[in-house]
């Protein structure tokens, strides 16, 4: 691993303001990101996916994720404070799953601006 990869994977895990969380073959988060983290507002290890998102999503099918079938999703997440429904990017290996999270920014400062008007 060259000392750029280190650096990008440091980032990933610990300052980058996306959703990342790897997931063995029967949806149990094995690693989630501080992002990730944060937006629980709880650890996130151990504890299964559908956890993670909302009673809307509860379910989420895990033959899906690992046959392929499934590559990009929106799912509404538990978070710490407010509702938000990022779009969900998803990787497959032979050890499990990556999701990737990212928020749409329009979203996000809308939510801020009324946030302070409340």
């Amino acid at each position: 691993m060259t000392a750029f990869d280190k650096t990008l994977i440091d980032y990933l895990k610990q300052k980058a303001s996306i959703i990342l969380l790897v997931l063995d073959k029967e949806g149990v988060i094995t690693h989630a990101n501080a992002f990730a983290v944060k937006m629980a507002g709880r650890d996130l290890l151990s504890s299964h996916v559908n956890d993670f998102f909302t009673g809307f999503n509860a379910g989420l099918d895990m033959a899906a994720l690992m046959d392929g079938s499934l590559s990009r999703s929106m799912l509404n997440i538990n978070t710490a404070t407010i509702c938000l429904k990022p779009s969900i990017s998803l990787s497959q290996s032979k050890e499990g799953i990556t999701l990737i999270g990212e928020f749409d920014h329009g979203e996000v400062k809308d939510l801020r601006l009324d946030a302070r008007h409340e």
